[in-house]
């Protein structure tokens, strides 16, 4: 990475070493198609440089990421009205499916189809549509999982 070139061709070991480091977590991340931001250069830069420790810049980084990735009230109430029109679209039996989960979210399907007064295969579609909505997720396997909704998601219920 051209950022670090200087610092590689540095005599010091340790400033070479920790530029070596850095063009290497930089480069993982540039295989998993991310592009890192000026504020990751500037920490690595600091480092590299002996500014700052590592462990100083790995919680720089992850306060700034954090504060970052925050949401706003204003986005939450924006979600939440996302939230609502889709779920307007959803028929009376995904609506009540939802409340079952809500209720249990170990919950297995044909305790799901029993509630619902439907047939298993009735409620493996609905579980669909509302997972291809992003309404619902399974978090593990069939006897040891958990269904996740959207708003447990967003909001940490249950």
């Amino acid at each position: 990475m051209e950022d670090f070139e200087k610092y590689l061709r540095a005599e010091e070991p340790a400033l070479k070493q920790r530029a070596e480091n850095w063009r290497t977590a930089i480069g993982l991340q540039d295989v998993d198609g991310l592009q890192p931001s000026e504020y990751l250069k500037s920490t690595a830069q600091r480092n590299i440089e002996g500014e700052i420790s590592l462990d100083e810049a790995k919680q720089l980084l992850r306060t700034y990421y954090k504060n970052k990735n925050a949401r706003t009230p204003e986005e939450w109430k924006n979600i939440a009205n996302v939230t609502k029109d889709v779920t307007k679209q959803l028929t009376e039996r995904q609506r009540l499916i939802l409340d079952i989960i809500r209720d249990d979210n170990s919950v297995t399907i044909p305790e799901m189809s029993r509630k619902a007064n439907v047939t298993e295969r009735t409620i493996k579609r609905d579980i669909t549509k509302l997972q291809e909505l992003h309404l619902l997720k399974r978090d593990g396997g069939r006897k040891e999982g958990r269904w996740v909704t959207v708003t447990d998601a967003l909001f940490g219920e249950k």
